[in-house]
């Protein structure tokens, strides 16, 4: 009687652990199909799609400048930016970033090349009051060295958590001159 108990015990145990795996899975697949959608807008789902294989932590919650990001200026060659910045190194950035994007103060930028390749990474601090959800102004120069024309600005939500649904960037697509 005893040994039809444990069995019985060990079926329900295995049961129990493949359904939990099973609806555990799934719910990664929806979350991530669903958030290829909700984290861009739809008239730039191809522009996420080009900048998917440069970012290489997560894959969630790439944006494009919003309304965590306002770029003030920018060393740029050209007048008024289209689609682009044409810039140069080093390239000085001045704007408004949303303090939520910040921990301890402490932002960081990467600057890549289209193939996904890191050309330089810093950190930098919001000047102002960064324990808020509003933008704060800041500015930073970073240099680089290029070996192609294409690439982007990227501004990586500092996430000391390591948690991916707190994970994000914003990305700026930039010519490299």
């Amino acid at each position: 009687m005893k040994r039809i108990i444990y069995i019985f015990i060990a079926i329900l145990i295995l049961l129990l652990g493949y359904l939990f795996i099973e609806y555990t899975y799934i719910d990664k697949i929806n979350n991530v199909e669903s958030s290829k959608v909700d984290s861009v807008d739809k008239d730039t789902e191809k522009e996420e799609i080009s900048v998917n294989h440069v970012i290489s932590t997560c894959q969630r919650n790439i944006y494009l400048p919003n309304e965590y990001i306002n770029i003030e200026s920018i060393n740029s060659l050209n007048e008024s930016p289209s689609d682009k910045y044409i810039v140069k190194s080093p390239l000085v950035i001045d704007g408004l970033l949303s303090g939520s994007w910040c921990f301890e103060n402490n932002c960081i930028v990467h600057i890549k090349d289209s193939k996904g390749n890191i050309l330089n990474t810093t950190s930098f601090n919001l000047n102002g009051d960064w324990m808020t959800e509003k933008l704060v102004p800041f500015s930073l120069e970073i240099s680089y060295i290029s070996n192609t024309d294409n690439g982007y600005i990227i501004f990586e939500k500092n996430n000391p958590s390591g948690l991916e649904q707190n994970c994000a960037f914003i990305v700026i697509p930039v010519i490299f001159k």
